[in-house]
């Protein structure tokens, strides 16, 4: 009996049936519309589309690595020279003949010899004696397609630099109301680079993260640029019209430099090659090379300890202390404002919260104007003791801020009627005297929790 061979031959449109093993003829259905890559690569097929650049291509999406929907590589031509943070686009076309660009932006680029499989056939291929291909691979990070379709760039696709429409669209311009585009710096080609204001004022988010190597400024002093971008440029005046409440504060906590920002700075001329750059790139910014310091700016900083009557003086030696102003707070204003919070470093730990909301309570509740002073002195009173003439004073912040304020209610007093303090020291000394249990003017009480607190 011969056996019966059920398998087609090589090259046969015949397959067996999978249960009686009998070959039959079946039609083989290509997956792909029109061709493939080996014959018509529909999807970088592009002549006829819109949009599409009419210059030589940077490069194409690598085909030996995955393109997918968040990153792909790409092999650099080698008559560009692609550079990080540039704007790049690639276009594909749909099944529905509809053409959808990628919008990307240059993260990394690195090089290579291909054919080079080990250290020493570095040697070998540089005197010729070991065929190679030097290549470049960018790596593209996409930050948009438009339209809004969420597929991946199509392998062996060319890419652009994004120029003119696309690179609004990949700065999504095209997204931005008129006028609220506000240029937040330089990418490494001298191109401007924008945020819309709606990001900033509230309208559409109220935020900034500036990230940076630490302790050489860089953070800083990005902060310092993009407010003078918003209050000193044209571009920020746009941006902001309507909006002339807006202001900045800055806290300077690493020296002195902050404290002189309305200040011309030495190096900003042509002479320093700092200086000149910066000038080449503020040309860019805001079409002018000097665009001087901020205009607008008031300079506050800590009094220096003064006797109580006298005017108070800055204590800064990095300018005229006749146009900077003094601040602190006296002892009427920190109690009536409830400011003992910021005293402390860090409330959270243990039970130092619960503490301070009631001592800030008591406080206020102890606290009357001093009679005859302008300087906010205050004259602590036992609002329980049976000093003649002391209304009952709430026990609520609400209303003892409220009676504090008001002084038809709370009205001065005189400093035989209880402990006169007129400076942080003097009240350091008085909260000392009342939550430390050992001091002969103790008077708040220890309840079960351990930090009770009674007037």
């Amino acid at each position: 009996m011969t056996e019966q061979n059920t398998f087609p031959p090589a090259g046969s449109d015949v397959s067996p049936d999978p249960v009686t093993g009998v070959a039959a003829e079946v039609e083989f259905v290509p997956l792909t519309r029109v061709g493939d890559v080996t014959g018509e690569d529909r999807r970088n097929h592009l002549e006829g589309l819109d949009g599409i650049p009419g210059g030589d291509p940077v490069g194409l999406v690598d085909a030996s690595t995955d393109a997918s929907t968040q990153t792909a590589n790409v092999i650099v031509d080698d008559a560009v020279d692609l550079t990080l943070d540039t704007f790049v686009m690639s276009p594909q076309r749909l099944v529905d003949d509809s053409v959808l660009f990628h919008y990307g932006i240059v993260t990394e680029v690195s090089g290579r010899i291909e054919g080079a499989e080990m250290a020493t056939d570095t040697a070998r291929l540089a005197a010729s004696t070991l065929p190679g291909q030097r290549f470049r691979r960018a790596e593209v990070t996409w930050i948009r397609t438009h339209p809004e379709r969420y597929l991946p760039p199509s392998s062996g696709a060319p890419i652009w630099v994004a120029a003119d429409t696309h690179r609004r669209r990949a700065l999504f311009l095209d997204k931005m109301a008129d006028g609220e585009a506000i240029p937040i710096g330089l990418d490494m080609n001298d191109e401007l680079v924008f945020l819309p204001y709606s990001f900033l004022n509230g309208d559409r988010g109220a935020h900034v993260s500036i990230s940076g190597k630490s302790g050489v400024a860089t953070k800083t002093s990005y902060a310092l640029f993009l407010l003078y971008m918003l209050f000193e440029s044209d571009w920020g005046t746009t941006a902001r019209v309507g909006s002339s409440h807006d202001r900045a504060v800055v806290f300077s906590v690493k020296g002195s430099d902050l404290c002189v920002i309305d200040k011309p700075n030495n190096r900003f001329h042509a002479d320093d090659e700092i200086g000149a750059d910066a000038m080449a790139q503020w040309e860019l910014l805001v079409g002018r090379a000097n665009p001087g310091p901020f205009t607008d700016v008031g300079v506050y900083a800590p009094a220096e300890e003064a006797a109580p009557g006298h005017d108070p003086v800055a204590d800064i030696s990095v300018r005229d202390r006749g146009d900077t102003h003094p601040y602190g707070w006296s002892p009427a204003r920190l109690v009536e404002a409830g400011l003992l919070e910021y005293v402390f470093d860090d409330l959270e730990s243990g039970q130092l919260s619960f503490i301070e909301q009631v001592v800030r309570l008591q406080l206020l509740r102890w606290a009357w104007p001093l009679e005859g002073d302008d300087n906010g002195r205050i004259v602590f009173i036992n609002p329980e003791g049976q000093v003649p003439s002391v209304p009952s004073v709430p026990s609520t912040w609400e209303s003892a801020a409220r009676q504090f304020r008001t002084h038809k209610v709370r009205n001065p007093r005189s400093a035989v009627d209880g402990l006169v303090v007129e400076d942080l020291d003097g009240l350091v000394e008085f909260v000392s005297g009342k939550v430390t249990e050992s001091s002969r003017r103790f008077a708040f009480e220890v309840g079960v929790s351990g930090v009770g607190v009674r007037g």
